[in-house]
């Protein structure tokens, strides 16, 4: 599947995710980095997670988990914002390693998720 993508918006995304998961992921914590089809980035960690409750919550500008957290709490709002730019989806969930699941679908394959 061909997807037209603005490249460093991409990398910037996944970097968001990336350094998120490392971030929050605690010591010792597992990152997971997959690409699956159609056109979607998933990383993975075994770290805390994030509450179901509070997932939409952390896609919101400035809105961090804990006081603890440190940096602007920009970087998921960020990728969800490329996510939107590329007709795509950004999604949280449970990670089969104990943490977090973060889903950047993008272009017409977010439709079918």
């Amino acid at each position: 599947t061909k997807v037209d993508a603005d490249s460093p918006s991409i990398e910037r995304a996944l970097s968001n995710l990336i350094l998120n998961a490392v971030d929050h992921g605690g010591k010792g914590c597992e990152i997971r980095v997959s690409v699956e089809r159609p056109a979607t980035l998933v990383v993975d960690d075994s770290g805390p997670g994030i509450p179901a409750s509070q997932r939409e919550r952390v896609l919101e500008p400035f809105k961090r988990l804990g006081s603890s957290s440190h940096g602007t709490g920009l970087g998921l709002y960020l990728v969800a914002e490329v996510a939107r730019l590329h007709h795509g989806v950004l999604k949280i969930d449970e990670s089969p390693l104990g943490g977090a699941s973060v889903r950047l679908t993008i272009g017409e394959a977010a439709g079918s998720r």
